[in-house]
């Protein structure tokens, strides 16, 4: 389902099972308005971080980005809680933006599968974020990982094409050239 709240701001709705998403005319994403059934009062993970109210910060079951998104803009999701699935339209080609792109930062977030379609990852975009498991896109122009910077990834997937510049240390990765 889509429409527009704001004819005059041209801000575009569009629904998912897990609520509804702002949007602008460009197909960026501004707020997230989950549905009530996917609210959580007190999710079973925030013991294990430590939020604080500087942003709005939804604890949710799920978050399932709908089609039709193209980027996430800054600060979208900070210092939030996906506690059982996070999905990413295979419309999408940016994640946050430039040095202030902290669209996920400080959240956590369970096993996250960045498509293909994404080219761009804004510096700290996943800066500080608890990853259950990160699967990386072939795709991204600027693999130098600064975009999660400070995080906590149980497992991560990279693409087999970045194998010959990454060196594996004990629970560290250098990825050398990229």
């Amino acid at each position: 389902t889509e429409g527009f709240i704001s004819i005059r701001k041209r801000r575009l709705i569009l629904e998912s099972a897990s609520g509804l998403f702002e949007c602008d005319a460009d197909g960026t994403l501004l707020k997230f308005y989950p549905a009530p059934d996917n609210i959580l009062a007190e999710p079973r993970i925030r013991e294990r971080y430590n939020y604080t109210t500087d942003y709005y910060n939804p604890h949710v079951r799920h978050l399932i980005i709908p089609s039709g998104v193209k980027s996430i803009s800054a600060e979208f999701f900070r210092n939030g809680c996906v506690e059982e699935h996070i999905e990413f339209p295979d419309t999408l080609i940016s994640i946050g933006e430039d040095a202030h792109g902290c669209a996920f930062a400080n959240s956590y977030l369970p096993d996250v599968v960045i498509p293909d379609s994404v080219k761009n990852i804004g510096v700290f975009a996943f800066g500080g974020t608890h990853i259950d498991t990160l699967q990386l896109p072939s795709s991204l122009r600027s693999p130098y990982l600064r975009q999660f910077k400070d995080s906590h990834i149980g497992t991560l997937v990279i693409p087999s094409e970045w194998k010959d510049f990454v060196t594996i240390h004990e629970h560290h990765y250098t990825f050398n050239g990229l």
